[in-house]
């Protein structure tokens, strides 16, 4: 996950589509490299994001409302990262949670289709013996 964000965001449009959509659906940005450094800190070790001066993020960090606008755009880009600007939870996080959440529902389909595929072979087999 992180090497894909050093080495492939700026080079492959389909890496950059696919972190930006995991920022936003997420709420996240970044991931920590250590325990102190946030999330956006790994954004420095991209080359478009590089060098120190705005933008020092993806627009996919910075925070929006309940209707999917920005809270503020521009302080987000043009400002350091801060609380009120940017998601400050870690993608690598935020990721586990999602997939722990929705683990159960999951499962249950994965239950319900093997049940189907039972109840399949039951109704195959009692037609072959019927054919016979």
């Amino acid at each position: 996950m992180l090497s894909s964000l050093y080495q492939d965001y700026d080079k492959k449009v389909h890496v950059q589509k696919s972190w930006d959509t995991l920022q936003q659906q997420l709420k996240c940005c970044g991931i920590k490299v250590d325990k102190q450094t946030p999330g956006y800190e790994a954004w420095k070790k991209t080359q478009k994001y590089m060098n120190d001066s705005p933008p020092y993020i993806p627009l996919s960090c910075c925070l929006t409302n309940d209707n999917g606008d920005f809270k503020d755009k521009d302080g987000c880009l043009n400002s350091r990262p801060s609380n009120e600007t940017v998601y400050m939870n870690d993608c690598y996080r935020a990721a586990i949670d999602f997939v722990s959440d929705h683990a159960s529902i999951l499962g249950g389909v994965g239950v319900g289709i093997s049940g189907l595929m039972v109840v399949g072979m039951i109704f195959s087999c009692i037609l072959f013996k019927l054919i016979e």
